[in-house]
């Protein structure tokens, strides 16, 4: 049987997903392991970093931060690249990563998108730590506080 993006969503959401897993890995793993197959990896390899991917999945579906606009195999391929760049990274390896328009054709907005959510959620961090501060030093100082309170009464 064959899912669509928002079946496999729903599926898991609902906690009935032993269909849509098997489908999952018969769909998209082949991709990922192909492409760390290529790039210095192995067959074990390729079946860790896809079960990571899909942690990243499921962890974004239940956070609610994942946006129904990306395809979930174009999600769970960029988060698995990411994944392996990382990991080849950690271990120095000495290896020529081969970065194919093949395996790149939907994954790249993904990323864009997963790195721009990050810097906003950076943003917002930052932005709450000032506002914090801010709070601190309006109460710790009266005559700022006696201020604010005219102003905005």
């Amino acid at each position: 049987m064959k899912y669509s993006d928002s079946e496999i969503i729903k599926a898991i959401v609902a906690g009935d997903d032993r269909q849509v897993l098997k489908y999952m890995y018969d769909t998209y793993f082949p991709r990922m392991r192909k492409f760390i197959l290529k790039n210095s990896g192995d067959g074990d390899s390729a079946l860790d970093v896809f079960q990571d991917s899909m942690v990243v999945f499921y962890k974004y579906l239940m956070d609610g931060k994942f946006d129904n606009r990306y395809e979930v195999g174009a999600f769970l391929f960029a988060v698995g690249k990411n994944i392996w760049y990382n990991k080849v990274q950690r271990d120095s390896r000495n290896v020529t990563l081969h970065d194919n328009a093949d395996f790149m054709d939907e994954g790249s907005g993904v990323m864009d998108y997963l790195i721009s959510r990050e810097r906003e959620n950076a943003v917002k961090t930052q932005k709450y730590k000032c506002m914090q501060k801010l709070i601190e030093i309006v109460q710790a100082t009266p005559e700022l506080k006696s201020s604010l309170k005219e102003l905005y009464s």
